[in-house]
């Protein structure tokens, strides 16, 4: 995919957003499946603080065959889950061997506190600091590396339980409760 990017200062790889300013990217998708997007700088810092994702590109054309509206298969998961349907579209390609009737999205990470903590130190400390300028930029030390905190779609116990859209997460479809079967 091709990105263009407004706003922002030019950085190392990128457009940065200046400390309180934002930057947008802009892209098309050029064809449909499930990528993953991260920082593009200081990524071993910028990931560990959350700037990563998941990027779900439909397809245009669902294939003709491909089942549409609620499956039969769904009316027990719906009773129990409280939901309407599992998925956002009823194929993952434009390809009728993509056809579905649920869809999960389970996107692992884990943190490490001390790192969060030096971050938020370095962030208390600054003062006049502006994007770009020398000693202004967070130098954080990453390494060693000791997880102690695990999410699922960015969700750790007990919020990963929440209901996907819930109120706290109104535009997040996936929690982090995988469903099971009865029987």
């Amino acid at each position: 995919m091709t990105v263009t990017a407004s706003g922002g200062v030019t950085g190392l790889m990128t457009q940065e957003a200046v400390p309180g300013g934002t930057v947008t990217y802009t892209f098309t998708a050029s064809s449909p499946g499930t990528r993953s997007y991260y920082s593009g700088t200081q990524g071993d810092l910028q990931v560990e603080m959350g700037l990563y994702g998941a990027v779900i590109v439909l397809p245009a054309n669902v294939p003709g065959n491909c089942k549409t509206g609620l499956h039969a298969s769904n009316l027990t998961a719906e009773a129990f889950w409280h939901e309407s349907d599992f998925r956002l579209s009823q194929a993952a390609y434009d390809h009728a061997e993509t056809c579905y009737d649920r869809e999960y999205l389970f996107e692992f990470a884990e943190m490490d506190p001390r790192i969060h903590n030096a971050a938020l130190a370095q962030v208390t400390a600054a003062t006049g600091c502006t994007a770009g300028a020398p000693g202004c930029s967070l130098e954080v030390p990453t390494e060693p590396y000791h997880p102690a905190y695990f999410l699922i779609n960015g969700r750790s116990m007990p919020d990963l339980m929440d209901a996907n859209y819930g109120a706290e997460y109104p535009h997040q479809p996936y929690n982090g409760n995988p469903p099971h079967a009865s029987g």
